[in-house]
């Protein structure tokens, strides 16, 4: 059997490697083949896994929207699946959008739907049936090499389309009367807000109770996150399972005395179903996510286990549970969560098999110590740190957590619907422990700040770092001393070699519809434009510059150039300069940031490393608008010439040919994203590029880049690239520079658009 389940699950992990699901046809041809070697029965468990997981990714694919109905705007029906939330302009929702062809011939079945509605004119709950006016379009993000990977969130979790309610007459929602859970949940938040009177708290409080996570603010996610206690803030696992322990214990000795005739066994089976039943509906009103789903499966068959007087953790167990988890979902291997959920069991089982011979105070701190230990890798992984705090927080937290907050939660709940005004206090007394709690995390994690990797690992450090972790606990004696930190050396390992000196390096990232470009150089960074602001009130320096920049191990921006102020260039430029030190602001980063910048004026130059930067544009005394006024910069090294230009046009770009600027470079990052109002025949003449980008969101209302400009350059032999089609595009600009790296050439995956 255990060969079976492994076999089942390198099947369905492996179609998650692939770039491209294979034909149906040819899964047919697979299967049949491997049945007719009905004797390699491991090969056949393997084909059956990669079947069904490939069945169901393109099950899954077939039911989202399709390209052609792109923002095309439409009606759709259904109800709000989650907690919305709210940040700057936008409401942000989970919609399970109801088929109806009356309406709409998309979607065929239900379908999930993440939806943004600015301004929305009234509160959404979860569970409100709705009729809303939209506009879709296909799950799409921005691809870069680091940072946050929206499309595949969207794969795994099933989101069939994104989109934005647009005002109508016809948008209207009600509280439907049969989505209890829906409606528990609201009331149950609703009653923790009412009962806590500080916010934050009150969030924390959410979360623990029925896994509302919206409105959780970033600060209390890296305080959790820097002391390695993340795992507590959603309903775990182990609420899960205590609350199923508690319904055990409760029915068992009822069983037994209010049906005397019933013997010990049967009576343990009553009790293993009460407590399975719980487990399910607690997990249900939380939301069923992958933690939960693992735990009810565990619990059912630890409870089986038992009923056969079994040990109740086998390895046999945990890969059972891993296989029915993926066998609901093939694509929750692709989160986060899952291998966080798994890995944690794991260690957890490996640990229980070594017995620490010590106190139970010193074996349960040992443990935590262990656990942090043996997660460090796949922690420093996903967040590219590690918690020096995280056995001194999870060993206080967790208790606190387990045995005091979540009980008086839950008796809230229970108490709620019959009196609401113990309700209230038991909610009021879990908010004073958690906040007792969070006061001590505080302190933690003052005491021991985490240890920020240099670099993002990359899979196969993590890999390495994982095998070392775990040969510490095998005993190899002296050996360890040299392997282990041989391999756990691995996470501080470079992903790419700083260029040589007259070189560099260009990364021009996809924001979507803006611009950032980094340019590195051997010992040297500098950032050109921050990307784009959103109306969600997020931007594109929080979420795509700043953690590119730290994965590369690039912590300080030497030069940080604004080209000029509009928002698609300057509107990350406060968080860049909030979370990385930057050493000189150039350009106009808007009034905000106006007394810090110096001017971008024509004929500064500097050198790094070999390499020379020259400002081009705007020249001293010139009077010009926002977008012809961009700062323009010349970059020479030894394998080539770069131009970025900005959002200038014809009047400047004829004003730098009149003045004779030297314009010639290999590479051009394409003014005013392709805009007709720029590019004019004389100026791509002067600069005569191998190769021109055009940094554009996809589906961008302006229609950048314009056709005509993109035919213009391809009519003189350049090789045109936009960020909406390539991903983040790279240049080694080297004596043999390389041909470009396009991230979504690079790195392709089956799902993507």
């Amino acid at each position: 059997m255990r060969i079976a389940l492994f076999c089942i699950i390198s099947g369905m992990l492996l179609v998650q490697c692939l770039s491209t699901l294979p034909q149906p046809i040819w899964l047919v041809v697979l299967l049949s083949s491997t049945l007719a070697w009905r004797d390699l029965r491991p090969l056949l468990w393997f084909v059956l896994g990669f079947c069904w997981a490939a069945w169901r990714a393109d099950y899954a694919l077939a039911n989202r929207l399709a390209p052609t109905t792109d923002d095309h705007a439409q009606f759709i029906i259904g109800y709000v699946a989650d907690f919305p939330s709210t940040s700057g302009e936008a409401t942000q929702f989970l919609f399970i959008a109801a088929p109806n062809s009356r309406l709409a011939p998309w979607p065929r079945r239900p379908a999930r739907v993440y939806l943004r509605w600015y301004g929305a004119p009234f509160l959404l709950e979860p569970g409100s049936d709705c009729e809303l006016a939209v506009r879709l379009k296909r799950p799409r993000g921005v691809r870069n090499a680091y940072g946050f990977d929206a499309e595949q969130w969207q794969y795994a979790t099933n989101v069939t389309a994104t989109g934005y309610v647009i005002a109508h007459s016809r948008n209207h929602c009600q509280v439907a009367r049969d989505r209890r859970v829906a409606r528990l949940r609201s009331t149950v938040v609703g009653a923790i807000a009412q009962a806590v009177g500080d916010p934050a708290t009150a969030s924390v409080l959410s979360a623990l109770a029925v896994g509302a996570r919206a409105d959780i603010a970033d600060a209390q996610w890296r305080l959790l996150r820097d002391t390695g206690t993340v795992h507590l803030i959603s309903v775990s696992g182990l609420h899960v399972a205590m609350v199923a322990a508690a319904a055990y214990a409760f029915s068992h000795p009822w069983l037994l005395m209010l049906l005397p005739r019933v013997r010990h066994r049967r009576a343990m089976a009553g009790a293993s179903l009460v407590a399975l039943a719980a487990a399910i509906a607690y997990s249900v009103v939380t939301g069923f996510t992958v933690p939960t789903q693992r735990t009810v499966i565990m619990i059912a068959i630890t409870l089986s286990n038992k009923l056969r007087d079994q040990r109740l953790f086998t390895l046999d167990s945990w890969l059972l549970a891993a296989t029915l988890v993926l066998f609901l979902s093939p694509a929750a291997s692709l989160t986060l969560s899952f291998w966080l959920s798994f890995g944690t069991i794991a260690l957890l089982g490996v640990l229980s098999a070594r017995r620490l011979r010590s106190s139970r105070s010193t074996r349960w701190f040992g443990i935590h110590v262990l656990l942090a230990f043996l997660m460090a890798p796949l922690l420093g992984f996903a967040f590219q740190l590690i918690s020096i705090a995280s056995p001194l927080a999870n060993a206080v937290v967790i208790p606190g957590v387990t045995a005091v907050v979540v009980p008086l939660l839950l008796m809230g709940m229970l108490l709620l619907p019959v009196a609401s005004g113990f309700s209230a206090l038991c909610f009021a007394v879990a908010a004073s422990v958690w906040q007792i709690l969070a006061r001590y995390l505080a302190f933690i994690d003052g005491l021991l700040p985490p240890l920020n990797l240099p670099f993002q690992p990359s899979v196969i450090a993590l890999a390495l770092a994982t095998t070392a972790a775990l040969i510490a606990l095998i005993p190899l004696r002296s050996s360890r001393l040299l392997l282990v930190p041989a391999l756990l050396y691995t996470l501080y390992l470079p992903r790419i070699r700083p260029p040589l000196i007259g070189d560099y390096r260009v990364e021009i990232l996809d924001v979507g519809q803006g611009l950032s470009v980094i340019v590195a150089t051997a010992t040297h960074v500098m950032v050109f434009d921050a990307g784009p602001k959103f109306r969600s009130g997020a931007d594109a320096g929080k979420a795509i510059v700043a953690p590119y920049l730290n994965a590369l191990g690039l912590r300080r921006i030497d030069r940080l150039v604004i080209s000029h102020s509009d928002s698609d260039h300057a509107g990350g430029a406060a968080t860049l300069l909030a979370q990385q030190e930057v050493g000189e602001l150039l350009g106009n980063p808007g009034p905000a940031l106006a007394a810090r910048a110096a001017p971008c004026r024509g004929g500064q130059q500097w050198s790094w490393d070999g390499v020379q930067f020259t400002i081009l544009h705007p020249a001293e005394g010139l009077s010009l608008s926002d977008n012809n006024g961009s700062c323009v910069i010349r970059i020479d090294g030894r394998g080539g010439a770069l131009l970025l230009t900005g959002d200038i046009e014809a009047l400047a770009e004829q004003a730098l040919i009149a003045r004779g600027a030297n314009l010639h470079a290999d590479i051009l990052v394409v003014p005013h994203h392709g805009s007709k109002t720029s590019s004019t025949a004389p100026f791509i003449a002067a600069v005569a590029p191998k190769f021109a980008v055009f940094s554009v969101g996809f589906g961008n209302r302006f229609h950048q880049p314009a056709p005509s400009v993109v035919a213009a350059y391809e009519a003189r032999g350049v090789t045109c690239m936009t960020t909406a089609d390539e991903g983040a595009i790279s240049f080694e600009v080297t004596p043999t520079m390389p041909a470009p790296r396009r991230e979504r050439a690079a790195r392709r995956r089956y799902w993507d658009p």
